[in-house]
């Protein structure tokens, strides 16, 4: 499905992912894979997979030790990044401690908290129009505070609006779909998005957050300058250079000619 759809970097949760499995992870993907072992057969699990056709060098990861986070110091393109990859509890007040410690956690790990991409499961909805219920999420408040501290932004609703979809599918038909699987990222890397959008995935209960972005891959030229003409209507700066221009004048009034 990832090869397909040709994935460059992949955040999966629930993988249910021990040591013993690592080798069976790599047989059908081309390139790496980075992994929050998890020491249950049926749940947790979370790991990273990174595109062959990237051009990148980890630096560092980190995990913990319940198949719940994970974050890799990685450059791309020579840019540095940080990825995170994310799976919360279910129950309300594990989720509520595991996102309000999150923010120190990610502080700590990470070399940099510039260029930040979060993928995963929060298991908790942004707001309202996020839950097929319209009932308010009980931990909703400490997921946005964390977005707040980390300087995030919902990738899907900045390309998305004014749209209700939801990431999961209630298979029992009560009509708990809700969306509460996010791709985040940094505020000072949003004009790179280009795209998000919601779509089917290989299991059953959940769909794909799928976030499109460019990065540079050109070093810049020297380029050239540009003059924004809406400062010749500011009286004082036009003033200001004015004096500078006659100053330079008389201080090189003496300078000869290069020829």
């Amino acid at each position: 499905y990832l090869s397909v759809k040709k994935i460059d970097v992949a955040f999966i949760q629930e993988t249910y992912c021990n040591e013993n499995l690592n080798q069976d992870f790599k047989l059908d993907w081309k390139g790496d894979v980075y992994h929050s072992h998890t020491t249950s057969n049926h749940s947790r699990g979370v790991c990273i997979l990174l595109g062959e056709n990237l051009d990148y060098n980890v630096t560092s990861f980190h995990h913990d030790t319940e198949g719940r986070k994970l974050l890799l110091n990685v450059k791309i393109h020579n840019v540095n990044y940080t990825l995170i990859c994310i799976y919360a509890p279910n129950n309300i007040q594990e989720k509520k401690n595991f996102i309000e410690n999150l923010h120190a956690w990610c502080t700590e790990k990470a070399d940099s908290l510039k260029n930040v991409i979060i993928g995963g499961d929060f298991n908790c909805a942004l707001e309202n129009c996020d839950r097929k219920t319209k009932i308010q999420d009980k931990c909703s408040s400490a997921l946005k505070n964390f977005l707040y501290d980390m300087n995030l932004i919902d990738t899907w609703r900045m390309k998305n609006e004014s749209t209700i979809n939801f990431t999961f599918i209630d298979p029992s038909n009560r009509g708990y779909d809700s969306r509460i699987d996010y791709i985040f990222m940094s505020r000072t890397i949003r004009n790179q998005i280009v795209s998000s959008c919601i779509q089917p995935a290989p299991v059953p209960d959940h769909k794909a957050v799928i976030t499109a972005f460019n990065i540079s891959t050109h070093s810049r030229g020297r380029g050239y300058w540009k003059l924004n003409t809406n400062v010749l209507h500011d009286e004082k700066y036009v003033d200001h250079i004015n004096k500078i221009i006659d100053q330079t004048v008389l201080d090189y009034h003496d300078a000869g000619k290069k020829i």
